[in-house]
Parts: structure tokens; C-alpha cells; sequence
């Protein structure tokens, strides 16, 4: 019997062989990679640096705010996060930034109340909306307001004041001032004081969420965080959870957007 092999028939086989070769390299390949994703996706979150947008120029209570508290919530979290101060258009270049991000809890927005439950209200067209791009995370500031007077005004209270004017920090006191009451003491529901807070893009993941709220709320019990922000006259005010932020933030909008339309306000 003739077990030569033809040449036709070897040059056949030597090209599966390479066929066969290539695509096993290709299959090892692919596994690799998937591994490589599978570890890299396993890691927990942070795994980089986090960008923290604050919509003001440096050196005013909001860049303040930002950089104490994204200093130590880089030591909390062991990443580090960066302000990027983007003012401007009362606050809608850094909201539109954020809104326009990839979900993905790197990149973070400083929001005011006017961003959230004002803006809306005074622009018949916003590049955002605050209510579908972002996901709350928590209040993280209360930067208090005062009435005052002249003293030579004939007035010893807000109630007085109104009596006389028809004209009416916050809903509690001031840790800075506790002997002064709070104009809800008089006005029950009274509630138009400045706030600060920390949202990130729609779609932003649960447990994303979840950590970076318990990030801020620890961040802000800190003893050495409250005094400089009470020294500073911001009063530190995490929220409970995110849920109870977003609560706060839809009541804070009805009552804003009452104010606005009754005096008949628009910003364009």
C-alpha cells in the first residue's frame, strides 16, 4: 500500500493547520480580554479619579464647599476628586456638563437650589432638565439668609414686620445664631434659604449612588468638616438617603415655582 501523501493533499493540510491555529490564538485571545473585563468590572467603585463640577468661579462658599468636602471624601473613598470650576449662566454650563455625562458616577455636579428648582422656572428653555438628567445624591449645605433692619425701624420681629409692611433663615435656627428664631417660627412652611447639594448623571448605578451618599453623609459628620463649614457660615445637612433628597427636592420646587410665577419672573 502506498502511504505517500500526495502534495495537493499536503499543502491542504499545512493551510487547516495554519486555519486552525489562527483562530485557536483568536479564541485564547477573546478569553483573555474577557477575563481582563470580568476583573476590571469586578473591582468596586471608585476605581479613578471623579471629577466634582462646581458651577462658580474658585474662592466663593460653593469652590469652599467643594474642595473641603472632595477632600475628604478622597480619603474616604481612595480616589481622588477633582473641582472643575465651570461658572457661568447661573449655573447651567456646569449642570449641562454633568447632565451630559456618561453615567457612570465620575463625574458629579455641585448643585444649588437655583440649578435644581429655580432654573427651571425662570428659563422657558433650559439645555437641562434638571429633574430627568440627574439623580440625587444627597443635600450636603445650608448657607443661611437673614432678614435685618434699621434700627431705627419700629419693629421687634418678623411678625411685626409684617404687620406693618405686609412683607415676610430658614425653616430652623442657626447653629451660629440659636438665640435668633428662625422666620418659620412666626410663618409655619416658611422655607426659602440657599442649599447645596451633590447629584450625578440619570442612569448613574444604585450602588454608585449608595456609596457616594454614605461617602457625603460621613464626610460631614466630621467634627474637624463642621467647624470650618460653621465658621465659614454654612451650615453642614446631609440627607438620610437619596430617596429623601429627591422628596426634598420636589417640595422645594412647587414652593419655588409658586414664588416665581406669582411675581411673573423670567432670566431670557
Amino acid at each position: 500500500m502506498d502511504c505517500r501523501v500526495k502534495p495537493g493533499n499536503d499543502g491542504n493540510q499545512y493551510r487547516r493547520r495554519n486555519v486552525t491555529a489562527y483562530f485557536g490564538r483568536l479564541a485564547c485571545a477573546a478569553a483573555f480580554l474577557m477575563l481582563f473585563v470580568s476583573l476590571a468590572t469586578a473591582q468596586p467603585y471608585p476605581t479613578r479619579q471623579i471629577t466634582l463640577i462646581v458651577p462658580f468661579a474658585p474662592g466663593g462658599p460653593a469652590d469652599f464647599l467643594g474642595r473641603l468636602i472632595g477632600q475628604k471624601m478622597s480619603e474616604d473613598l481612595g480616589q481622588q476628586i477633582v473641582v472643575d470650576n465651570r461658572p457661568g449662566a447661573n449655573t447651567i454650563i456646569g449642570a449641562q456638563a454633568v447632565a451630559k455625562a456618561s453615567p457612570d458616577g465620575y463625574m458629579l455636579l455641585m448643585a444649588i437650589d437655583g440649578t435644581l428648582v429655580m432654573n427651571p422656572f425662570l428659563y422657558s428653555k433650559l439645555a437641562y432638565d434638571p429633574f430627568k438628567d440627574f439623580v440625587p445624591i444627597s443635600l450636603v449645605a445650608l448657607v443661611p439668609s437673614a432678614l435685618v433692619g434699621n434700627i431705627k425701624l419700629p419693629v421687634n420681629s418678623i411678625k411685626d414686620l409684617v404687620e406693618q409692611e405686609k412683607a415676610k433663615v430658614s425653616a430652623q435656627r442657626l447653629s451660629l445664631a440659636p438665640d435668633i428664631p428662625a422666620i418659620a417660627e412666626t410663618f409655619p412652611g416658611y422655607d426659602l434659604g440657599i442649599w447645596q447639594s451633590i447629584v450625578a448623571p440619570a442612569g448613574t448605578p444604585r450602588d454608585v449612588v449608595t456609596k457616594l451618599h454614605g461617602s457625603i453623609k460621613k464626610v460631614l459628620a466630621l467634627p474637624e468638616v463642621r467647624e470650618k463649614l460653621l465658621t465659614a457660615g454654612i451650615e453642614p445637612a446631609s440627607s438620610n438617603t437619596p430617596e429623601e433628597f429627591a422628596a426634598f427636592i420636589r417640595s422645594q420646587a412647587d414652593t419655588r415655582a409658586k414664588v416665581i410665577q406669582a411675581v411673573g419672573m423670567k432670566l431670557d
